[in-house]
């Protein structure tokens, strides 16, 4: 793999404001930014036997496709080139739990697309939530070696 270009950020989108908030820090802060990689990553709907889990799963990506096109208005208004990549994954799979699949897929996505640079947001977590919940955050810091790591704060 060639080094990886810095000036290429791939921000995930969640249901939350995180990825939002990372674009109005990356426009604040006046980065060079050639261009930024959307990465939305949904449950595989199909894979769940429950009626009940598979509506869950649908009620988020439904959050995660408002999140996206909230993020893609932004762009569009403040001139940033953003690109929005859509993967669906069998979350869980292999026995991780869902935030290390995603980090997973957001590591693997980074690499494949030759990004220098992942942004997430950061909820305030306090440690005992953050170990139940889980944070997708500190997952890409610790797994995706080769890119540089932004973690923005937002409410």
């Amino acid at each position: 793999m060639a080094k990886a270009n810095l000036d290429r950020v791939a921000i995930p989108v969640g249901g939350g404001g995180g990825a939002y908030s990372c674009l109005e820090y990356l426009k604040k802060t006046r980065m060079k930014i050639s261009e930024i990689h959307l990465v939305a990553i949904s449950d595989d709907v199909k894979k769940y036997n429950k009626q009940s889990s598979r509506a869950k799963a649908t009620a988020r990506i439904e959050r995660q496709e408002a999140a996206l096109k909230r993020c893609l208005t932004y762009c569009n208004k403040e001139g940033l080139k953003c690109k929005p990549a859509k993967i669906i994954a069998s979350i869980p799979n292999d026995g991780k739990s869902s935030s290390e699949r995603i980090a997973s897929e957001v590591c693997k996505y980074a690499m494949d697309n030759d990004i220098g640079t992942v942004a997430t947001g950061s909820r305030k977590l306090s440690g005992l939530k953050r170990w139940v919940v889980g944070s997708i955050g500190q997952l890409i810091h610790r797994d995706c070696t080769k890119c540089h790591y932004i973690q923005v704060r937002h409410d």
